[in-house]
């Protein structure tokens, strides 16, 4: 008797393939306030794309869907929060925001950054 899983590949697709710069998540270390229900929250931004970010929050629970992510001399972000783990939440932006991948990418000619392109 053979072992159907010794067939398979274990590796497993992109959720969603990057195709442009604008479609990839980029490393940050921003820090940001996050407008929730219950108050503001300082927080870190860990990544960001045109669509999300990956924000740094500690252990502090966050009460309710649509938060604001407030970044320094930025207008307020609206978002919903798609994912929590641990100290980390996933926000997807309401709107698109390509010019947060603009900035990114003005920042990164200066410097030597290798992008993140997490599944």
């Amino acid at each position: 008797m053979t072992d159907s899983r010794s067939e398979s590949q274990n590796v497993r697709p992109l959720r969603r393939p990057v195709k442009s710069s604008l479609d990839r998540r980029w490393p940050t270390e921003w820090f940001a306030n996050l407008r929730t229900q219950s108050g503001v929250l300082p927080s870190i931004v860990e990544n960001v794309s045109a669509d999300g970010a990956k924000v740094r929050v500690g252990g502090i629970p966050i009460g309710g869907e649509n938060v604001s992510l407030v970044l320094l001399n930025c207008s307020p972000i609206e978002a919903r929060i798609a994912w929590r783990r641990r100290e980390h939440i996933g926000l997807h932006f309401l709107a698109h925001q390509s010019w947060l991948v603009d900035l990114v990418l003005r920042v990164t000619e200066t410097e030597e950054w290798v992008p993140v392109t997490v599944a």
